[in-house]
């Protein structure tokens, strides 16, 4: 996680441009929040430009925080699987492509599509639609972000042609693929080649261990003082962290009956092992 200082503004057109849009989501409650909430200003300069080390960004962290918070489980699923494909499949080595990506395309899908399309039947659907727009803004390098739509979050990104033509192709090849697209997950993978049944638990399991983790961290933003101190007290925060500790148990019980040493038997440890 990146740590940058930031400055509170206010930008009322800005944020009353984005109230006001047409939309299926968020709910009017929602959008007054975020509005509410306001926006920041960092000392973070445009990739490549000249004036980058005096240019200043506006950005909307807790706004973006809230929407993030009420993305529904289909929702979420989507954003956890292209951030795992990013990071398991294309692998930018040098952050052409980021999760902030990732959560602008979902954000863009949720508002502009009806939330009962959003269900666990269309889980696959939502991936490929999401798999689609990825590709899209790679080969256009345009992608605006969700808040600002004049800003285009591919500027300067520093993709050359031949990761572009690249990346393209492998996204392609991954939309033929389907639900078959999660083989190309390599743990995944490997648990395909030693055992379905396994696979299928563990899949599960990551799964939800990684959205878990997602409203852990989102929670924790939330939580934070005026000086940046997480109250860890959070009655939510500690009904997500009593079940990411119930799933850690579930998977660590099975190796301390076969004999592992309880030493060896972190709840961290494994926790970090399946984030992966």
């Amino acid at each position: 996680m990146d740590m940058v200082l930031s400055i509170r503004c206010h930008c009322p057109s800005i944020l009353n441009r984005w109230a006001t849009r047409h939309r299926h989501w968020p709910s009017p409650v929602v959008v007054k929040k975020v509005v509410s909430l306001g926006a920041y200003v960092t000392p973070v300069g445009c990739k490549g430009s000249e004036n980058k080390n005096s240019e200043w960004r506006i950005c909307f962290n807790t706004g973006e925080t809230e929407l993030v918070n009420n993305l529904n489980d289909t929702q979420v699923k989507v954003y956890v699987l292209l951030k795992m494909i990013l990071n398991h499949v294309l692998m930018p080595c040098k952050k052409e492509i980021t999760s902030y990506v990732m959560k602008n395309i979902v954000l863009w899908q949720a508002e502009s599509n009806p939330q009962n399309r959003f269900n666990a039947r269309s889980l696959f659907h939502w991936l490929h639609d999401g798999l689609r727009e990825l590709r899209s803004a790679i080969a256009n390098k345009n992608l605006s972000y969700f808040m600002i739509p004049e800003r285009n979050l591919m500027e300067a990104s520093g993709l050359d042609d031949k990761q572009q033509s690249k990346w393209v192709a492998d996204i392609t090849d991954m939309m033929v693929e389907g639900p078959k697209v999660l083989l190309r997950l390599p743990k995944i993978r490997q648990a395909v080649v030693a055992s379905p049944e396994p696979m299928l638990w563990f899949m599960t399991i990551r799964m939800e261990v990684e959205m878990l983790w997602v409203m852990y961290m989102i929670r924790c933003e939330k939580c934070k003082d005026e000086n940046g101190v997480v109250d860890y007290s959070n009655a939510r925060l500690q009904e997500i962290l009593f079940r990411l500790s119930e799933i850690l148990t579930e998977v660590i019980f099975p190796m301390f009956v076969e004999g592992c040493p309880l030493d060896k038997l972190n709840l961290w440890d494994m926790l970090r092992a399946i984030l992966g």
